[in-house]
């Protein structure tokens, strides 16, 4: 089973509230940390309902 991760991170993208939104990205082994340049436009129940975000 193949994952669309295409899909997946717009949608994350989405939820962050934007790529306008989005000032930095960094990961680690098991995480993407975002930093945002209005947290209050996140939407935290829409990206913790994307399956796949934990």
């Amino acid at each position: 089973m193949s994952k669309n991760y295409t899909a997946l991170a717009g949608d994350v993208v989405q939820a962050l509230g934007g790529a306008n939104n989005i000032v930095a990205a960094t990961h680690c082994m098991t995480r993407l940390r975002f930093v945002l340049q209005n947290p209050a436009l996140a939407d935290s129940a829409a990206l913790k309902s994307i399956k796949g975000v934990m």
